[in-house]
């Protein structure tokens, strides 16, 4: 996983109202990929369960792929050089 992920973002917001982009073409779920904020803001907005789904799966594949980086840092010994990329 690249770092660099401590964004966050309030798609409620009316910012994302015709934001195209993906929430994080870089994580391999579909929620992250293939539905755009736009979409996703529409969702939300509109008070349809699925934005909510959609958030959650984001959520929990970038917790994942997070973790794994973690472990990955651990097992070469280099979890100090990168833990400023993650908090």
């Amino acid at each position: 996983m690249e770092h660099g992920g401590k964004t966050n973002l309030n798609l409620r917001n009316a910012c994302f109202k015709n934001d195209d982009q993906p929430l994080d073409e870089r994580l391999p779920c579909k929620a992250s990929r293939e539905f755009s904020r736009a979409y996703i803001h529409y969702l939300l907005r509109a008070g349809e369960m699925l934005g909510i789904q959609l958030l959650i799966q984001h959520n929990v594949c970038f917790m994942m792929e997070l973790m794994r980086s973690v472990r990955s840092s651990i097992r070469n010994d280099r979890i100090r050089e990168e833990q400023s990329l993650w908090i």
